[in-house]
């Protein structure tokens, strides 16, 4: 998978209720950054752009948001 590449973001962001979440954030920052940007294929679905394959499992066993939980 490539990770070049950037999102655009609207300072309105800065707005949203959960924003200052830094849990919520975060997750939402993840799947910003992991969503598809283009047509794939994952286990012989069909993942459209802007859709990401993902489940809650997978936030709980990753470090990096172990690691906020914890704070």
């Amino acid at each position: 998978m490539m990770n070049k590449g950037f999102i655009m973001l609207y300072r309105e962001l800065t707005e949203w209720e959960w924003y200052t979440d830094i849990n919520t954030y975060k997750v939402f920052m993840h799947c910003l950054l992991k969503v598809n940007y283009s047509k794939k294929r994952w286990q012989g679905i069909s993942i459209e752009k802007g859709e990401l394959v993902t489940d809650a499992s997978i936030y709980g066993e990753s470090k990096v948001f172990a690691q906020s939980a914890a704070s």
